[in-house]
């Protein structure tokens, strides 16, 4: 019994001594950054046999004190940097966005964009020995992804997916906390808003904040994406295909005599009224541009066609035939323009996609062809523009009159300024979902 209690008594005293190490941490940091102090409030700490690190999970930090005070040994400002670590995942609400098949690249994002914004803090106080190699590594991905928001490194990764052998090399230099709790909060609604709440109350804080340091500009950056609202394709789209619906008269179920003998001898009232449909039997025409970068994965390319095509036929399911004119538009601007209709022969071109195709610098070549098929009269009735880009481009100056999407698929943070008649989305896996 005297053995127990002597080790009860070793337990109480290391997660004691952890415990001070991370209040003092907290004070630190608060010293630094007295915008975080809203959110340091909030969080509690817990002793875990689950966890072999640290974890988050709503308010709660779990850690495994053996795992702290190695660390403490290895670097006497690691203790500080796990917890401001953990903390940034929970300002950028990162926990909660776990709903995706990728969630080992969203976790490796996540981990990049916490380091990266705290070495742009620029805090003597915060630095770790081991952050020159680190740098180095954050300097390979800066060259493809300037703005390193987690949500934007995480689209760069669907795009542009690391090897093993690179993601091991990230994960060595740039992961603090184990995300095993994160993964479970998919569903805690509550715990979600109280960390919305906080973020929103940080961001007024912030402003301040930044006014007398000026320091808070990456922080506001990653905040402000983070609470970026999120637009859903299918809703964005299903409403694209509804823009133009309009009633039309049923001529299978109409008679016209007793329509016309009414209107002209009964001073314009008709003996009956034309039957309407909501939706038209004619052919409805959509352009889907694809003008991405060369190093766009097919996957990636299969993925938008499969969903736009099915969104689309879903929302004409009463119209007799779908015309889609698929335009690939190289880095020279020139334009091929495939017409499908069958379904055999739209999976049949889907599935010929082997890689990205290159990617230009003007969107116009493509608005001008479509004012030329328009002119022509080719289609039947034309419904609008998908433009599936990464944003790099010049616009038209002037509205084509008709309704376009613009897809954006690359790991850019900032959407470019799109003209007052383009619909914007951005193409993560949220978006597609």
């Amino acid at each position: 019994m005297e053995v127990y209690n002597d080790q009860v008594e070793r337990t109480n005293t290391i997660r004691e001594h952890v415990e001070e190490m991370f209040q003092k941490a907290t004070d630190q940091i608060l010293d630094r950054l007295s915008f975080m102090s809203v959110a340091t409030e909030r969080i509690k700490l817990a002793y875990s046999h689950d966890v072999d690190g640290v974890s988050l999970r709503g308010n709660t930090l779990y850690y495994e004190p053996s795992f702290i005070l190695k660390k403490n040994i290895e670097d006497s400002n690691a203790p500080l940097r796990i917890l401001l670590h953990t903390l940034c995942h929970a300002v950028f609400v990162h926990t909660f966005k776990y709903g995706r098949p990728t969630a080992d690249l969203w976790d490796l994002a996540c981990d990049i964009a916490i380091e990266n914004l705290i070495i742009d803090l620029g805090i003597p106080d915060f630095a770790l020995a081991s952050d020159r190699e680190l740098m180095q590594s954050r300097t390979d991905i800066k060259r493809y992804s300037t703005d390193m928001t987690a949500e934007n490194i995480y689209r760069f990764f669907l795009t542009h997916p690391p090897s093993e052998e690179e993601r091991a090399a990230y994960r060595k230099v740039f992961t603090r906390d184990t995300h095993y709790y994160h993964k479970t909060e998919t569903g805690y609604e509550e715990s979600l808003n109280i960390w919305q709440r906080i973020s929103d109350r940080i961001k007024i804080e912030l402003k301040v904040f930044s006014k007398n340091s000026g320091r808070g500009e990456i922080f506001m950056d990653n905040l402000n994406e983070a609470t970026r609202p999120r637009y859903n394709y299918r809703k964005t789209l299903e409403r694209f295909c509804k823009e133009h619906d309009g009633v039309s008269v049923s001529d299978d179920e109409f008679d016209y005599i007793y329509y016309t003998y009414g209107i002209t001898h009964y001073d314009g009232m008709p003996f009956v009224e034309p039957m309407e449909l909501t939706k038209g039997r004619n052919v409805k025409d959509y352009a889907i541009v694809l003008d991405t970068t060369s190093f766009c994965p097919a996957e990636v390319i299969k993925t938008f066609l499969r969903k736009t095509v099915d969104i689309i036929k879903s929302e004409n399911r009463y119209s007799e035939n779908v015309d889609f004119h698929i335009i690939q538009s190289d880095y020279k601007n020139n334009l091929t323009d495939t017409v499908l209709r069958e379904m055999d022969d739209i999976n049949a071109f889907i599935d010929g996609i082997t890689g990205g195709f290159a990617g230009g610098s003007d969107f116009k070549p493509a608005f001008e062809y479509m004012e030329g098929l328009l002119y022509e009269r080719v289609f039947s009735d034309f419904r609008g523009m998908i433009y599936f880009t990464d944003g790099f481009g010049t616009f038209p100056g002037k509205n084509p009159g008709y309704s376009c999407i613009f897809a954006f698929v690359t790991g850019r943070f900032k959407l470019p300024e799109v003209p007052w008649w383009v619909t914007p989305i951005v193409l993560d896996e949220d978006a597609l979902s």
